[in-house]
């Protein structure tokens, strides 16, 4: 979240849906990214932008949902925003972990060393994209 005071600046100057929109998109590129990793170092750079990306979403999510609501139902709309963020972070664990199950079922029978990347970590990535 090192990022987030750096959106949090450019949300107040600049078109805020562009902003969480660059976001989302760094996002969703950065984890497509990461399960085409050869190796630790460059996982671990991608996953370090995917924050990046997520740092943007954050940050400008709220002031948009606050623009959108009046004050009586504001309350309402960021709760059900904040819940949302660790339910899905746990749904991206849950689908993660049950892609990878199927891809290993389904590429153990034919999986070999040269096939790095089938390998069934790189599907449970891709399948958490938008988690």
């Amino acid at each position: 979240m090192c990022f987030a005071p750096v959106f949090g600046y450019l949300g107040d100057r600049f078109i805020r849906k562009r902003i969480m929109g660059l976001g989302v998109m760094l996002w969703s590129l950065f984890t497509a990214a990461g399960s085409l990793a050869p190796n630790y170092w460059f996982l671990l750079a991608m996953r370090s932008m995917v924050g990046v990306g997520e740092a943007s979403y954050v940050t400008v999510a709220p002031t948009i949902i606050a623009d959108l609501f009046s004050a009586r139902l504001r309350i309402r709309a960021l709760s059900v925003f904040y819940v949302a963020v660790p339910v899905g972070t746990a749904m991206g664990y849950g689908i993660g972990a049950g892609a990878a199950k199927i891809a290993n079922d389904t590429l153990s029978e034919n999986y070999t060393a040269s096939h790095d990347l089938m390998e069934p970590w790189r599907f449970s990535l891709r399948a958490s994209i938008h988690h």
